[in-house]
């Protein structure tokens, strides 16, 4: 074949085979190769959400003890002792009485006792908030997030290696992230201190052997005591050592020191909320293996929390401690908002891969919990956030 005419030639079966190829049952073979499943679903670590809180009126601790009044003859409980009714019985058992004594009564530390050793002092402690406050804030926090998408549609232009540049959808996500907010700090409040004052009826002052117990004395009281005969022999016998009290306090005191009560504490703020969100997605897919993914919608949001608090008022002059504590059950709230979200994914297959991209949720909602005369002012919002997962089509 002449030189001239050998290019002619060859560009005339180049194109017969072009034609040859692009028959429209060749393009429907490679649209079925390419078909991407139009379900999906995801599973990832969601990073999104702010919350804050300020922590009111902290620091009232009641009495828990029952001091009762200065008249009757009553059982009473201190913080730091108790006077009870008196057990002395004559010798068929019936009880004596009313003496303005009592042989049954205990106190916890030798500083009760008064300057002159006429008497035991008895103390009730109590703390009025000084209007403490304590605030705190959390940034974004670990969660985890769920979503089904659907696929409605793709372009018919492709990418070289023939995968849909674009497709576009609907999506529906479950996210949830925890609320945890705490501290343990240590606060001042006015001190309220009940002192009553009893006599021990000009008898010296009694003390147990153990005195490091926790107790000083405990009444009533008893000695072993122990006889050896001429002979030797030994013989035992009890004897009553108890000290009387008078059983009615014969003077009472009460005080206020601002700023006297040392209070540590702990306050938490502890819960979660659950996000749903739904909206049409767009995805762009410049490479077999690349894609971007556009998403926006609505979502709504509902926060369950509550409050604890332990505070305790530290003494330590006390026989046990004196504390408040409480927790409250979950306050559920509803909150609307929206969502925009821009991804991007690793194929590894056509039914699986890797993503990783920014969320934007747009919630605010600012909410008050009490509990026994503490509040906390809390805050929770939404903002920029990361998913980080993995996505399998079917």
């Amino acid at each position: 074949m002449p030189r001239h005419l050998a290019f002619p030639v060859l560009f005339a079966s180049l194109a017969c085979g072009l034609h040859a190829q692009n028959k429209p049952e060749d393009y429907a073979a490679l649209e079925e190769l390419f078909q991407i499943p139009k379900n999906s679903f995801s599973l990832s670590v969601r990073y999104s959400g702010k919350s804050s809180v300020r922590f009111k009126g902290l620091g009232t601790i009641e009495s828990a003890r029952s001091a009762g009044t200065t008249t009757d003859e009553t059982t009473r409980t201190y913080d730091d002792g108790t006077v009870s009714i008196d057990s002395r019985t004559n010798d068929d058992g019936v009880d004596l009485p009313d003496d303005g004594r009592t042989n049954t009564w205990s106190y916890a530390k030798t500083s009760q006792v008064l300057p002159d050793e006429s008497g035991i002092a008895f103390h009730t402690y109590s703390s009025v908030t000084e209007g403490a406050e304590l605030a705190l804030s959390e940034g974004a926090t670990p969660g985890i997030d769920v979503e089904y998408g659907h696929q409605f549609g793709q372009s018919k232009r492709r990418n070289r290696e023939g995968t849909p540049r674009w497709a576009w959808g609907i999506l529906l996500g479950f996210g949830m992230s925890d609320v945890n907010l705490k501290t343990r700090e240590s606060i001042r409040a006015t001190l309220n201190t009940l002192t009553d004052t009893y006599s021990l009826l000009g008898s010296p002052v009694p003390l147990d052997d153990a005195p490091d117990d926790g107790t000083a004395y405990s009444a009533p009281s008893t000695a072993t005591e122990t006889i050896t005969a001429s002979d030797g022999t030994t013989s035992s016998f009890t004897v009553d050592t108890t000290t009387l009290l008078g059983n009615r306090p014969e003077s009472r005191l009460l005080t206020a020191t601002p700023g006297g009560a040392e209070i540590e504490g702990f306050w938490q703020i502890k819960g979660a909320y659950f996000t749903l969100r739904s909206g049409p997605w767009v995805r762009w897919q410049p490479s077999e293996k690349i894609s971007v993914r556009l998403s926006a919608g609505a979502t709504v949001s509902w926060l369950g929390m509550h409050i604890r608090y332990d505070e305790r008022l530290v003494r330590d002059d006390v026989a046990a401690e004196i504390r408040a504590t409480n927790e409250t059950q979950n306050e559920g709230i509803g909150i609307p908002g929206v969502f925009s979200g821009l991804e991007a994914e690793w194929w590894l297959t056509q039914r699986t891969g890797f993503f990783g991209g920014a969320t934007f949720e747009q919630f605010s909602k600012d909410a008050t919990l009490e509990a026994d005369g503490r509040k906390a002012d809390v805050k929770i919002s939404s903002g920029l956030g990361l998913r980080l997962g993995i996505t399998t089509r079917f």
